[in-house]
């Protein structure tokens, strides 16, 4: 990209100009983050103080020029550990991605790579469901100790959205007395839509395992899953395209991070459904527009593993519940452990199972679930690799399966907002 909007000319280039057009205009305080984008995102160092987040300083904890200091050392550990891994299917899957995302410009294969003086991370594959996902662990390399956040940074929820219907119920206008309805936009490969800044693509790389006794290296082009300063930045991004939507063209909606839950009174959600969409091609972001990336505006809708259901928002109430996918992946991981006990189960597992039960427990305020969520936090911890399924680590398992079965929806009532 070039360095400067102003000599921009292709229709990329003009996008960007509009968009910060619009923020200016609007009265945005991170206008910046148009220029950045044309700049590029850094990686490492201290962020920029967007006036948009809360302050809160927190510091780096060694600057970029230490880490170059120690840098051999921690990338001589990083292909130490591929080259010693074990070569899985899935391993094979990554390194097929990879070279897809070679093929569209967002990594560069490098052939003579120097070990000193650069920042290598490791990346590896982990399954989800029916696909692979490629993770970039900037951790390991030293990458994330680097960066200074002098602001807090803040995703929305499904908490905004509650607060607009509740907020539209206590004005008890004209709008409250159509049916309303919802639905989440999906922006597509969020990340990879924007560039790193040359100097952190020079010093950056990516290694994965490429066979047995193989490892493979690239250029980083495009902002890394896995890397703090890819969230900083597109947490940047996504809150200038929300504010646009909300104070230039009064959409009901609410952002997490590549999500954007929109809720429309009808008969009103086609012209929802054309803002948000025109929007985004305005300003070149690209997002799910087929398929189950773009589900209809409906009175029973998705978001962020939430089930909204409005057909009574007319009445004065609505209610709010987890999905039954989004219980049936809990309950699943949880009876693994309940059929193995006396088993190992390893620390990783136990992590992934607390951020869930985390997520699934914000909604149900439950003290009994949260005391047995405690347990699983406990031991996730662990110093070691692999803790033994016994004691109270063997009980909670079974009480979480009993509370997650009496699951129900939250009712959210008018009233709420009227104390």
């Amino acid at each position: 990209m070039t360095s400067s909007l102003n000599t921009c000319k292709n229709p990329l280039s003009q996008k960007l100009l509009l968009w910060k057009h619009v923020l200016v205009s609007l009265g945005y305080g991170d206008a910046r983050t148009v220029d950045d984008i044309v700049e590029c995102f850094s990686l490492t160092g201290w962020a920029h103080a967007t006036g948009v987040f809360d302050k809160h300083d927190r510091a780096a904890s060694m600057t970029v020029q230490q880490l170059e200091g120690i840098a051999l050392g921690l990338n001589s550990a990083v292909v130490g550990a591929l080259m010693k891994g074990p070569w899985t299917p899935l391993d094979a899957d990554a390194v097929e991605e990879t070279v897809s995302e070679v093929d569209k410009g967002w990594l560069a294969e490098c052939k003579d790579v120097d070990l000193k003086g650069r920042f290598t991370a490791k990346r590896f594959p982990i399954q989800q469901k029916s696909k692979t996902r490629l993770i970039d662990d900037f951790l390991v390399c030293g990458v994330i100790s680097t960066v200074g956040l002098p602001e807090k940074l803040r995703v929305e929820s499904v908490d905004q959205v509650v607060a607009i219907l509740l907020a539209m119920m206590r004005s008890g206008r004209g709008p409250m007395r159509l049916p309303w309805v919802g639905r989440t936009f999906d922006l597509k490969v969020e990340y990879k839509q924007f560039g790193v800044s040359e100097e952190d693509t020079n010093r950056s790389k990516i290694a994965l395992k490429a066979g047995p006794d193989a490892v493979r290296f690239f250029d980083v082009l495009a902002l890394p899953f896995g890397a703090t300063g890819s969230v900083v930045a597109f947490l940047r991004v996504a809150a200038s395209l929300a504010f646009i939507g909300t104070n230039g063209l009064h959409i009901c909606w609410s952002s997490f991070f590549d999500d954007f839950t929109a809720v429309s009174p009808m008969p009103l959600p086609d012209n929802t459904q054309f803002y948000v969409e025109t929007l985004f091609r305005l300003l070149g972001i690209d997002f799910g527009s087929e398929g189950d990336k773009a589900p209809p505006f409906n009175q029973v809708f998705k978001s962020l593993g939430l089930q909204f259901d409005l057909n009574k928002v007319d009445e004065g109430y609505f209610t709010l519940g987890h999905t039954d996918s989004r219980r049936q992946v809990l309950l699943e991981q949880i009876e693994t452990m309940i059929e193995g006990r006396d088993a190992l189960v390893s620390s990783k597992e136990l992590e992934r199972l607390h951020g869930r039960l985390v997520w699934f427990n914000a909604l149900v305020f439950g003290r009994i679930l949260k005391a047995e969520v405690s347990v699983i936090s406990k031991f996730s911890r662990s110093s070691s690799n692999m803790v033994k399924v016994r004691g109270t680590l063997r009980d909670a398992p079974v009480i979480l399966r009993a509370e997650l079965a009496k699951d129900e929806p939250v009712l959210v009532s008018e009233a709420i907002s009227k104390a």
